[in-house]
């Protein structure tokens, strides 16, 4: 089973690829998507072109792939909560229209599966992510860390329930 990562963002989006094959999880693809555009639409045009292309590219379909994406936080600032409300729903909307399995996970979820305390700071979530997929920590951005952390949850709850 291959195992996609999301983590979004209205700025930069983390995408991840894994794959489970009995308890073996391996790393195939990590990237952040920078949506730097001021206009919301042309960036949400973007982020559909660019998961589009990373489907396409990865030979993606409804087959034995899953979605992981990270559950949205309510922040002070109800704009950017709006908005990263709004990205997710793109987001979901464009592996639902290919019928791809989709399943989301709280941060507090994600830093307890990879390092059993719901509180862990990024650092030591990106230390984990890099020694458990045997990537170095420098060749990750934080966008990037947490996509692949999300997809490790993921492949980590499918073993639990197996």
């Amino acid at each position: 089973m291959r195992i996609i990562g999301l983590d979004p963002g209205s700025r930069f989006y983390g995408v991840a690829l894994l794959e489970k094959k009995g308890s073996k999880i391996t790393y195939l693809y990590s990237d952040v998507i920078r949506l730097k555009e001021s206009d919301l639409m042309i960036r949400f045009q973007l982020l559909w072109d660019t998961l589009d292309h990373f489907i396409k590219a990865n030979s993606i379909d409804n087959n034995d792939v899953f979605v992981a994406m990270e559950d949205g936080f309510t922040g002070k600032n109800v704009k950017s909560a709006d908005t990263l409300a709004k990205v997710r729903g793109f987001s979901m909307a464009s592996f639902i229209s290919r019928k791809i399995p989709m399943k989301t996970y709280s941060p507090r979820e994600i830093k307890k599966a990879l390092t059993g305390n719901g509180n862990a700071d990024k650092i030591q979530v990106a230390k984990i992510i890099s020694t458990l997929l045997n990537i170095k920590t420098d060749d990750l951005k934080d966008d990037e860390t947490d996509a692949l952390a999300i997809a490790y949850c993921h492949a980590m709850s499918l073993t639990r329930s197996a």
